[in-house]
């Protein structure tokens, strides 16, 4: 683990992450020579990347220093999850470890993002981890704080101190964060929490487990959801049905928790959300969902909020889809180490976070303006291009307010391939990294013209 250190030691630090964050927010690029005007900013840059006294807290805590302002007197999901990055078999890379089934190379990620429950606006990275398999035991016997695993308790309490002024902590996380000492972790810290259930508990003092007791409830609610087109299941409108109670689960009988401090059992609410047969299609799993959750569930309103609220846990996915293959790219970078290489996924995470927040706001329900992303020179270049884009018709024209991030957000993702028409799919995150990058040249050639 590196030794925490919150400010970069050196000013010129500073000053090259500042600017190289800049090129990455405007280039949408991990590679160096494209982050670079020069041969001296690409070996500046590099240069950066391999110091051993620069490091991810310090990187962290620059990117997050406006976190807080952002999140006071709301109420903040804190969305985690783990992803692998592999750099394949390349023998000049050094100090990774095994992913994948252990013959690649590289690390793990495991970021956390502060989301506006509300608006389901992304404020922002609140923590990150990186991580190498092998690096802790994952035994049973080991203490809780020594596994790898308890990376799902300690990255949400980091996260909350960079937003400490909200007035609410949701952990939203998906089942590899059902862990008893985690959700115990969770009550201590006064965390509220969300968390999909993954192994049938058992519970305290009864003999039923955790489902034939969820079997036993009334239905409270039955409602329909169009769902989309994944890899695992067909485009269909699911029905669903709703229950949701109260439950005691008893802890584990592992002799490192018998010795513990942690409770014989944890009390907390569930909902659970389970597709009826009727509308399955063929073989496919139906839509089941056990949600452990601090929040109450007494009326159908404030479960289906649970469920809207992890529902939105997709937005850590798009995270991981816009940085990696389809996106940025981070697992082509070349750099050679392990060090190198963690950072710049980090500064790649920084980026994401850029385009997600794009997503957000495509359907103008916020009113944010836009020069909260885009300088003055940019929202005009933005003005210029619009007409370009539109069509003859109302409906083939930019709807929304000019100088809004709306109106921003419908050229980039008409700049990204996205047709305009109220019968496509909304843009996603790619959509948007392509018209990012395509932005970028038109500023460049402005530049040129301007400077001239």
């Amino acid at each position: 683990m590196e030794t925490t250190m919150y400010w970069f030691s050196d000013a010129r630090h500073l000053d090259v992450f500042n600017l190289v964050l800049e090129r990455v927010s405007q280039r949408f690029s991990l590679v160096m020579e494209i982050l670079g005007d020069c041969s001296k900013e690409v070996r500046r840059f590099s240069r950066f990347f391999r110091n051993t006294r620069v490091k991810i807290s310090q990187m962290m805590h620059t990117f997050s220093l406006s976190l807080e302002e952002c999140c006071k007197g709301k109420h903040i999901l804190l969305i985690q999850d783990s992803s692998e990055l592999s750099f394949g078999f390349e023998p000049f890379q050094s100090n990774l470890g095994p992913v994948g089934n252990g013959t690649e190379r590289g690390f793990f990620i495991h970021p956390v993002l502060a989301v506006d429950a509300d608006t389901l606006y992304c404020e922002g990275l609140g923590h990150v981890e990186i991580y190498k398999r092998g690096d802790v035991l994952l035994s049973q016997e080991r203490p809780f704080e020594d596994k790898l695993t308890y990376r799902w308790l300690n990255s949400v309490v980091q996260a909350r101190k960079c937003c400490a002024g909200a007035a609410q902590h949701t952990v939203i996380a998906d089942r590899e964060a059902d862990i008893y000492e985690g959700l115990s972790g969770y009550q201590k810290q006064d965390l509220g929490f969300i968390i999909r259930a993954d192994v049938n508990r058992r519970l305290y003092e009864l003999e039923e487990k955790l489902e034939e007791r969820i079997a036993s409830w009334p239905v409270k609610h039955v409602y329909d959801v169009d769902l989309p087109r994944t890899k695992k299941r067909s485009a269909h409108t699911a029905r669903l049905e709703l229950r949701s109670g109260t439950i005691q689960i008893a802890r584990p009988n592992r002799p490192v928790l018998r010795k513990s401090e942690h409770p014989p059992f944890l009390e907390f609410n569930v909902v659970e959300v389970h597709e009826l047969q009727a509308t399955v299609v063929g073989k496919e799993e139906p839509i089941h969902w056990i949600l452990f959750t601090s929040l109450p569930v007494q009326t159908t309103e404030l479960a289906m909020f649970v469920v809207r609220c992890y529902i939105h846990r997709w937005t850590i996915e798009q995270l991981f889809r816009t940085m990696k293959s389809k996106g940025l790219k981070v697992e082509d970078n070349m750099a050679e180490d392990f060090h190198s290489l963690s950072k710049i996924a980090v500064l790649g995470l920084m980026a994401a976070v850029k385009v997600i927040q794009m997503v957000a706001i495509r359907d103008g329900n916020l009113s944010i303006h836009a020069n909260c992303t885009f300088s003055d020179q940019q929202i005009k270049i933005l003005e210029k291009i619009n007409p370009t884009l539109e069509g003859n018709t109302e409906k083939q024209k930019n709807p929304y307010p000019l100088k809004s991030m709306a109106y921003a957000a419908w050229v980039i993702a008409r700049l990204g391939g996205w047709k305009g028409s109220p019968k496509e799919r909304k843009p996603g995150p790619i959509r948007f990294l392509r018209g990012f990058q395509k932005f970028e040249n038109f500023c460049q050639a402005a530049s040129i013209f301007w400077d001239a």
